[in-house]
């Protein structure tokens, strides 16, 4: 997977379904973990709405609650995240940290 085709699933909606399929993806691929992960910084991904950077998250869960380790890469990223005083991304950062506890 390119960081390309995860940013064409992720802009297809906040689906839940959307979510899965994106899942799925780095279930066949799991070497392109980091490249969701850097999905989350907008300074990497200039382009990019934060909606994305959002959904990238939520997928970044979604894979964590099935490899625990990912968990503490998602904590890290929320840290750092959580300096941006962009609304959606704040909204999400704290729902993430509830999910995350």
């Amino acid at each position: 997977m390119h960081q390309a085709d995860f940013i064409s699933i992720l802009s297809m909606g906040s689906e839940r379904a959307v979510a899965d399929l994106a899942v799925a993806m780095l279930e066949s691929s799991p070497g392109s973990f980091s490249d969701m992960l850097h999905l989350c910084f907008l300074e990497q991904y200039p382009r990019e709405t934060p909606g994305v950077r959002i959904f990238a998250m939520e997928v970044v869960f979604l894979i964590g609650r099935k490899e625990p380790d990912l968990l503490r890469e998602l904590t890290a990223c929320l840290e750092i995240l959580d300096e941006e005083k962009i609304p959606s991304l704040q909204a999400r950062i704290s729902m993430l940290r509830v999910k995350l506890k």
